[in-house]
């Protein structure tokens, strides 16, 4: 009678967990997949949903090692289908949204007199600091793509790029403080926060302002016209 119990107990126990097998262990189902085409390859670097619906992602389009290639910004619905795409311009975007993270990142550790004791950051080397991400241009990007070409990583290579900076400004000193305490996603989340802030300040909402002044013209042009 145990036995005939523990066989039908066995038996039980094996059926309930075929059926909790796939949905507990298996992997998920797709539900769609999609390729977005700008006129080169696309990388997308991160994505964000959006409460009403699907996603906006932020990329490169072109090979992801040209600092000449161009960023961009699109919304996907949430079947995968693009709605709109915004190219943002050419150098590497992101590697300069990364320098300004580390930069002031930097300039937060140097003035802090309990991390940086022994020569406290003056006004003009703050300065020095700032003017490094206010000139930044192609020029830089590409310098910076170059010691990525070695290094094989892109937050080191901005790391290295901006000791090489610090040396030329003869501020050696602050070069132990340089992506100090950080990993690459404290500074690779706070970037691309700054480009989709940056897109939506320079692009979204300047075309959102046109769409709204000529729907507003339109009403009083059009006001007495029936429907």
């Amino acid at each position: 009678m145990t036995e005939l119990y523990l066989y039908r107990s066995t038996v039980f126990f094996l059926v309930i967990l075929a059926q909790c097998y796939v949905p507990v262990f298996g992997a998920p189902e797709v539900e769609w997949v999609t390729g977005w085409g700008t006129e080169h390859e696309d990388h997308v670097f991160e994505g964000v949903h959006v409460q009403a619906g699907g996603f906006c992602v932020v990329g490169k389009c072109g090979e992801p090692d040209s600092s000449t290639a161009n960023g961009f910004v699109m919304k996907v619905d949430a079947n995968g289908e693009q709605e709109w795409l915004t190219v943002l311009g050419k150098q590497s975007f992101h590697d300069e949204a990364r320098c300004v993270v580390e930069v002031h990142w930097l300039i937060q550790l140097a003035e802090n007199e309990t991390i940086n004791p022994d020569q406290p950051l003056t006004a003009p080397a703050k300065k020095q600091l700032l003017k490094i991400i206010e000139a930044f241009s192609e020029t830089d990007a590409m310098r910076v793509k170059a010691i990525e070409s070695t290094t094989n990583h892109d937050v080191k290579a901005v790391e290295y790029f901006l000791q090489e900076k610090l040396k030329a400004d003869q501020l050696d000193h602050l070069i132990p403080l340089v992506h100090f305490g950080c990993t690459s996603e404290d500074i690779n989340n706070l970037a691309y926060a700054l480009m989709f802030k940056t897109a939506r300040h320079d692009v979204v909402l300047p075309d959102m302002q046109k769409i709204i002044d000529t729907l507003k013209d339109m009403a009083k042009t059009t006001a007495d016209i029936p429907m």
